[in-house]
């Protein structure tokens, strides 16, 4: 008698506590600033990351004895099993502070002097399969699209956008996850505008990917560029309190074999009394940027504006105006069809794309036969009325009405007619 083991059924994710700073993430994640504090006075560490533990088993296709059988059974046999296990450092106690808008508990970790926001930050969400195996175990153990990562505290606190987050707790394990319930946790950021500034306040370096994160909040888009309220106060706090960032070590490393300019350019930087903040560079290079953001935001604008009256021109340059003169009227130059009174084709000369034919009588008129355009437009000779199948009611003498012509089919503004040759004129 055989019997078959089958893989490790799922479990919830453990959480497993780990003194002051296992309660120091479940009251974060809480948002209770109460017990954040005293997990903080038992020593609980701010700058610690969540650890997230990933286990997982599958068959390998061989058996292994269990129990001999005797003169009346069989032997018993189970599966073997291969197990695969690896832990990563995920989201910080910070971030978690920073997601949850809690202003207090922010201040309240920053205060203690123990965490650094200028710190990279990054963390993954473990993968699910129904079935794991030794190819998925190597190649998918963690979601490629679903691995964030910033490069500060600071630009997290300026997302905005819905993100994955993992399982609650400070030391999470889970076993063949089987569904994403098990592994993950959606939350929807907004920034706030005091945890920016307390951000920037406990020393935090503002970069270029800061600057441009709220230069697209004041644009009015989120990470993902979708239309959201425009926000103008984060990139005013981050333009003010840019400064520029000198490498103190090298200016102390100065050689010889450097030219008096470059001495003197770095010299002219500092004063006496510096104590390590800039004076007028920071103001001007501040300056440069906002003037640099304004002039992107006019190309882009103008660039908006140049596509759309592209976009008019196609649309305009193939209109085809009908044009019906009066029954009575007495044409200056004789219309395509001769002296009658039908309907006739004419396009606009502002249409026109090829040459003029130099013929001035035509070009007397404001819209031109399809025959005899011109590219000058003059004061309209021609009445004319709206395109209609309905004859005018009465001639100019007063006659009756006059007899309904049909319209001719729609013509090409290139279409030019061929020329009857003599037999067909004479038949």
């Amino acid at each position: 008698m055989t019997s078959k083991r089958s893989p490790t059924k799922p479990d919830a994710p453990v959480t497993v506590p780990k003194g002051a700073t296992g309660r120091l993430f479940d009251a974060v994640e809480q948002s209770r600033l109460d017990l954040v504090k005293q997990a903080l006075q038992d020593g609980g560490d701010p700058d610690e990351r969540k650890k997230v533990t990933l286990i997982v088993e599958w068959p390998t296709g061989e058996r292994r004895l269990l129990e001999k059988g005797g003169l009346f059974s069989q032997d018993k046999y189970e599966d073997v099993m291969e197990r695969r296990e690896e832990s990563q450092l995920m989201e910080s106690v910070l971030a978690l502070a920073i997601r949850s808008g809690n202003v207090e508990i922010v201040k309240t970790l920053l205060d203690s002097g123990r965490c650094d926001p200028n710190k990279k930050l990054s963390w993954r969400i473990a993968n699910v399969f129904r079935t794991w195996s030794s190819d998925l175990w190597e190649n998918h153990r963690w979601t490629p699209l679903n691995t964030t990562t910033f490069s500060s505290h600071l630009e997290f606190a300026l997302f905005c956008g819905k993100n994955t987050f993992n399982k609650p707790g400070s030391d999470v394990v889970l076993k063949s996850p089987e569904n994403w319930d098990l592994v993950s946790q959606e939350f929807f950021c907004s920034p706030h505008i005091t945890i920016v500034k307390l951000l920037v306040s406990h020393g935090t370096r503002i970069t270029d990917a800061d600057l441009a994160v709220a230069e697209r909040l004041r644009e009015g888009r989120d990470a993902f560029s979708n239309r959201i309220a425009a926000q103008t106060a984060f990139i005013e706090v981050l333009s003010s309190n840019t400064t520029l960032e000198v490498n103190q070590a090298a200016v102390e490393k100065i050689t010889p074999k450097q030219t008096s300019a470059s001495i003197s350019s770095s010299s002219a930087l500092w004063t006496s009394k510096s104590t390590g903040n800039l004076l007028e560079p920071n103001e001007e290079i501040a300056e440069l940027r906002r003037v640099n953001r304004e002039q992107h935001r006019h190309i882009m604008e103008l660039q908006d504006a140049y596509d759309e009256l592209l976009w008019k021109y196609e649309a305009l340059r193939m209109q085809v105006e009908s044009v019906t003169p009066a029954e009575d009227h007495e044409p200056a130059v004789s219309s395509p069809l001769g002296n009658s009174t039908a309907p006739y084709l004419a396009v606009h000369p502002r249409f026109e794309d090829r040459p003029a034919h130099h013929d001035r009588a035509a070009s007397d008129r404001t819209y031109q036969p399809i025959n005899r355009r011109a590219r000058t437009p003059s004061p309209v000779n021609v009445p004319r009325r709206s395109h209609s199948l309905t004859p005018p009611p009465q001639l100019a003498n007063g006659t009756g009405p006059a007899p309904s012509l049909p319209l001719p089919p729609p013509v090409s503004p290139f279409f030019v007619p061929k020329r009857a040759d003599s037999a067909q004129l004479h038949a």
